[in-house]
């Protein structure tokens, strides 16, 4: 919850909320976001096979999870070509470098939300340190290194 409250209260996330973004910023953000949604399903797969027996349940909610998620990539690019943004570049250039260890951590994690019937004591820790590392690095986007080092200047 305290690093919720920290992404909300990052000046960046607050103005975006409250007054939205510059058209640059949105296109730089919508860059980054692409990889984000791109990386999700194959995250919560690699999440999935983590899941012994013992936490069946989590695994098929995670597969059911990313049916639902699927193909959510397209959405964000169709968004980038609607604001006038470079489409081929959200796709073939990397995002900005707190994107980039955000997902490479969601690689060796699990995922908060689908996990919170686990009783396992080590699970748990495991959980909300994977939660905490999201809400950091989520609001490191929005820092000096973030998306808008894709804004042209």
């Amino acid at each position: 919850m305290q690093r919720r409250r920290a992404l909300e209260d990052e000046p960046r996330v607050h103005a975006m909320i409250h007054h939205g973004l510059k058209l640059e910023e949105y296109r730089a953000f919508l860059h980054d976001l692409y990889d984000i949604v791109w990386h999700f399903c194959p995250a919560m797969a690699a999440a999935a096979a983590r899941c012994g027996d013992e936490f069946r349940n989590v695994r098929y909610a995670l597969y059911e999870r990313i049916e639902e998620e699927k193909e959510h990539e397209t959405w964000v690019l169709e968004d980038v070509g609607a604001v006038g943004g470079d489409v081929a570049g959200a796709k073939a250039d990397p995002p900005s470098a707190p994107v980039q260890a955000m997902i490479a951590f969601n690689y060796m994690a699990s995922l908060n939300q689908l996990l919170k019937t686990v009783a396992d004591p080590t699970a748990q820790r495991s959980i909300i340190n994977s939660t905490r590392m999201n809400f950091y690095l989520f609001a490191q986007m929005f820092r000096e290194n973030g998306f808008v080092t894709h804004i042209a200047g």
